[in-house]
């Protein structure tokens, strides 16, 4: 299909039955991806489906029964080929969606249980890597997909994914909830790879058991006690630091923070006794000129004897 007007070209078209559009989300911009690959516990390698032409589609609708629902779809913008469809009978909107890496994570409000759950789903390659050096849309790879759902002790606001420079560094999921609390939430806890009973290549692996709670305690809190209120998006950019990411909330209120996913690993401390790293510093080098300076002479003594 042509259009003229335009000068467009149609590639690919997707049709929603009965359902409505009511939001597309796509990864942050400055997303990276430092490991193809998960080690198991046995050393083997679960390599990632690390698609970067992924969006996420979100409709709802009503079905025959007169029931509404809600549909998540991963969709392919380059050959408009769906890698994942959810659907959740008796769902309330807003859902609220982040998108990383190999993994999406979303957030409703469940009607039938009256309760505000999240759903995880991990897409994955295999144990073996299709093309190691660069990716196409257009290679025949069927993603092996994993999913969990949760659920959440509060009403989500918004939501975001923690992002560094270069990657490395844990992810960490940072909730906006109405009491006006930030919750700053490890991945590993959203990990749909959390197994039902612990084996010992789990814990190798360092997987958690898994449960249908997300447990919060108030250390996870990042705005401790100042309250942000009606928070209607999260903006998180890396920095110069691999450890360090900041986090941006912006709504009724504004609050702007660091969080360190990994803890503080390359950045020294404000309590770093530097007086004592330069005086030893200073002993080192006198000391090795001194020691030179006694081993040359001991050498001259050896030889005239």
């Amino acid at each position: 299909m042509f259009d003229d007007s335009t000068g467009l070209k149609e590639v690919w078209r997707v049709a929603f039955q009965n359902e409505q559009v009511i939001n597309i989300y796509t990864r942050l911009s400055s997303d990276r991806v430092h490991s193809a690959g998960i080690v198991l516990g046995d050393r083997s390698v679960l390599y990632k489906y690390t698609n970067p032409n992924l969006i996420a589609v979100v409709t709802e609708g009503i079905d025959y029964q007169k029931v509404p629902f809600v549909s998540i779809y991963l969709l392919d913008t380059v050959t408009g080929s769906l890698k994942l469809s959810h659907t959740h009978k008796r769902v309330k909107s807003p859902v609220h969606v982040v998108l990383a890496e190999n993994w999406i994570v979303y957030t409703y409000y469940n009607q039938r249980y009256r309760r505000y759950e999240a759903v995880s789903s991990s897409l994955f390659e295999g144990e073996a890597q299709y093309n190691y050096s660069s990716f196409s849309s257009f290679d025949p790879i069927e993603p092996v997909i994993q999913s969990k759902a949760y659920i959440l002790p509060y009403g989500v606001n918004a939501i975001q994914v923690t992002t560094t420079e270069k990657g490395i560094t844990s992810r960490d999921i940072i909730m906006a909830v109405p009491n006006g609390m930030l919750i700053e939430i490890p991945w590993m806890l959203f990990d749909p790879r959390r197994p039902f009973d612990l084996t010992s290549m789990d814990r190798e692996e360092g997987l958690i058991m898994y449960t249908p709670d997300i447990m919060v305690n108030f250390e996870s809190v990042i705005n401790y006690y100042k309250q942000v209120y009606n928070i209607r998006g999260i903006h998180t950019v890396s920095t110069g630091l691999e450890s360090t990411s900041v986090v941006f909330a912006y709504g009724l209120d504004m609050f702007f923070t660091r969080v360190f996913p990994s803890r503080l690993f390359d950045q020294l401390k404000d309590d770093f006794d530097f007086m004592f790293i330069g005086w030893s510093t200073v002993a080192f080098v006198v000391g090795s000129f001194i020691a030179k300076r006694y081993a040359a002479i001991h050498q001259t003594k050896k030889a005239w004897k």
